[in-house]
């Protein structure tokens, strides 16, 4: 890493720990079977890999579940698609992401936000973070462990739809205790 990029994450870490400073977020174990109310946030760079993010969000819908899709394509999202999207220019200098749909999915109570890429990428990360989501679910990476409040051990072989096919599993099988 460079010079350059270990200022930009500078400011995106100050940045990020000002704005979780000022955040209160009870979060809260929620089953697939409880949730109303389902996020999903991914890159969506992949053109060929939409179908299988929209076939999920349609499965959760079919569920009765609203659903909200937001995906992070890696150029300019000036396309049109199935789903809000974002690209580098709704990004800033050190990596944190603005627009309206943006902070509409970071200010949307989600039952459960389902964290659904691999890679390292500090714009999702910080909606991840930054959001109002009761439950946060993703793959499991030691990077992401502050990000998601339940993870899923991925092998490196596995794609999106074993991702989605693990999360439906245990989130459906998950037993929740209330105090």
């Amino acid at each position: 890493m460079n010079i350059i990029e270990k200022i930009r994450r500078y400011f995106y870490r100050k940045k990020l720990a000002e704005e979780l400073a000022h955040q209160s977020v009870q979060r809260q174990m929620t089953t697939l079977a409880e949730a109303k109310n389902v996020g999903i946030l991914f890159d969506a760079t992949d053109i060929t890999q939409h179908n299988v993010y929209i076939k999920f969000a349609d499965s959760l819908k079919k569920e009765g579940k609203q659903v909200k899709l937001l995906g992070y394509i890696h150029g300019n999202a000036n396309a049109v698609f199935n789903f809000d999207a974002f690209g580098n220019k709704n990004i800033n200098w050190y990596h944190i992401p603005a627009g309206n749909n943006i902070q509409s999915f970071i200010e949307n109570s989600f039952d459960i936000l389902i964290n659904a890429y691999f890679e390292e990428n500090l714009s999702l990360e910080y909606i991840s973070l930054l959001s109002r989501a009761k439950f946060r679910v993703g793959a499991y990476q030691q990077i992401h462990e502050q990000i998601s409040d339940f993870m899923v051990q991925m092998k490196p072989e596995q794609n999106i739809q074993a991702f989605f096919d693990a999360i439906n599993h245990y989130l459906h099988t998950l037993v929740v205790a209330y105090d």
